[in-house]
């Protein structure tokens, strides 16, 4: 396996996606939509699943904020 550093592994990126537009330029035109987290819940608000999935939401913000 080729080992890259990694300005030569952007320049291989960057060489990828542009012949892949000029190939499909249908993938240039897509709009990208901002990513939302919809929250799963059951009925039960003890659940310990709805807990965790609290907690693991908590988390996230806090490290991405």
């Amino acid at each position: 396996m080729n080992q890259y550093t990694g300005d030569e592994l952007t320049n291989k990126i960057h060489e990828f996606m542009a012949s892949k537009t000029e190939k499909f330029p249908e993938l240039n035109n897509f709009k990208q939509k901002p990513v939302r987290r919809i929250a799963v819940r059951d009925r039960r608000t003890s659940n310990i699943f709805t807990a965790l999935e609290n907690l693991n939401t908590l988390w996230g913000q806090r490290i991405h904020s």
